[in-house]
């Protein structure tokens, strides 16, 4: 298949799919959205929080759809317990991985932080009142482990572990509220809920496993994306939820002394 320059591929094409957004592909990303292009995005984790005000500034001007794909905001574990969920006093949220040092572990960092905070936005999506983290002394700051609480605004408290010196990856989250605790295995992709009863004291169990694959989330996600196209429902909304990602996570870097 030939290169195709910039000039042509954007001439061509009214919808375009980047893999990933850094300082390599900024540039065209930029050009996309000056002329008017539809974007799809499938992992902004490495997008420098200093240009997204002015990516949400060309969106709005070319009034264009720019979908950010976000694999466990689409999960049906956790979509599914979002019906369920009424001002939780606490989340948990815990991911290990068996990753190796090396000269990629920041990237890890960096990507893994993300994702997690992805999730916890969308479980709680209030304003953040304050952020703790466990601060690493000098000759521990090498990336295996980060602690950090985070207070909202409504009330609810989350506390978020990471290492990577686990012995097998796991992802679980946890929600505590009044007489429920909810229990999402993402990586068995496994859902459990326990409530207790107000009228006889009774706990009522229930287990959901699902089988998404990260394919089928990633086709739903074209067909999201096409939908807002044909129906014209211009909409820039994932680039505000990555800004809020962005800065929660370099506070959370900053405060862990990494």
């Amino acid at each position: 298949m030939p290169v195709l320059s910039k000039e042509i591929l954007l001439e061509r094409s009214d919808v375009l799919i980047f893999e990933k957004a850094d300082i390599y592909t900024l540039d065209i990303l930029s050009d996309a959205l000056k002329q008017s292009r539809h974007i799809l995005l499938i992992d902004a984790s490495g997008l420098p929080s200093g240009v997204i005000d002015e990516l949400i500034k060309l969106r709005e001007e070319a009034q264009t759809v720019f979908k950010i794909m976000q694999f466990e905001r689409s999960r049906p574990e956790l979509t599914s317990c979002l019906p369920l969920m009424n001002y939780p006093s606490l989340i948990e949220i815990k991911l290990g991985q068996k990753v190796a040092e090396g000269p990629g572990k920041n990237k890890v960092i960096t990507g893994t932080l993300f994702r997690i905070i992805d999730i916890l936005l969308l479980l709680n999506s209030s304003n953040i009142k304050k952020i703790q983290a466990l601060q690493q002394p000098e000759r521990l700051a090498s990336g295996n482990l980060i602690s950090s609480r985070v207070e909202f605004d409504n009330g609810t408290v989350a506390n978020l572990l990471y290492t990577n010196i686990a012995e097998k990856d796991s992802l679980l989250i946890d929600i505590y509220q009044l007489n429920k605790h909810i229990r999402i295995d993402l990586l068995k992709n496994k859902f459990q809920s326990k409530e207790r009863s107000q009228l006889n004291n009774e706990i009522h169990s229930k287990t959901n496993t699902f089988k998404t694959t990260n394919n089928q989330v990633f086709y739903s996600e074209l067909d999201n994306l096409y939908q807002s196209i044909i129906n014209n429902n211009a909409s820039g909304k994932e680039l505000y939820d990555i800004s809020r990602i962005l800065e929660l996570r370099s506070r959370i870097i900053e405060k862990s002394g990494f």
